[in-house]
């Protein structure tokens, strides 16, 4: 299955079929979350420096396979009760928190000349991503016509899954031998 993930084409044509499901169900915001997911995902395929780590495959695997999940949940093309569709976007929630944490240290990676040190990148990952977080729980409100600053208690919710998200990505940089090597972006 890895493999399928080590052709950009395949995960171009991927991004597009997205593309296409999201014009279908006519979720606006869906398409705002996979042009940046996408563009993201060419910016880093161009770059020689992400192109010679070791885990670009499975980046890439992150980067696609999320842009999936969200598509799923958000839809709701499958017939799940409430319950079950709040849980998924807490689900979708931590998942986020883990992806983008990770999108920050690949960034970092590659752009910085010298790289951080360990817990100097963790620190600004997870500063960067909870920012990142609040910014984005106002730009849904300001999509979705809502009051813009303010937090209702689904927002609420929604940042305590992307801190605890951003707890499971520290913990797979500190404390996991066998995850650090992937979370602990270096070149």
């Amino acid at each position: 299955m890895l493999r399928l993930f080590q052709n950009t084409n395949v995960l171009r044509l991927l991004f597009l079929l997205y593309f296409i499901a999201i014009y279908l169900i006519r979720i606006n915001m869906l398409f705002v979350y996979a042009t940046v997911f996408y563009l993201s995902f060419e910016i880093l395929n161009a770059n020689k420096r992400y192109l010679a780590m070791k885990f670009k495959s499975v980046y890439n695997a992150f980067i696609v396979l999320f842009v999936a999940y969200i598509l799923v949940v958000r839809s709701q093309v499958l017939p799940f009760s409430e319950v079950t569709i709040f849980h998924l976007n807490t689900v979708e929630h931590l998942l986020f928190a883990i992806v983008i944490c990770l999108h920050i240290a690949i960034y970092m990676a590659v752009l910085q000349k010298n790289p951080s040190r360990p817990l100097t990148q963790l620190v600004f990952v997870i500063v960067a991503f909870n920012t990142i977080g609040i910014l984005n729980e106002y730009f849904q409100n300001y999509f979705n016509g809502a009051a813009t600053f303010v937090l209702n208690a689904t927002s609420v919710k929604d940042l305590v899954a992307n801190l605890v998200g951003t707890a499971i990505y520290a913990s797979f940089v500190l404390f996991h031998k066998n995850t650090r090597a992937v979370f602990l972006v270096k070149e």
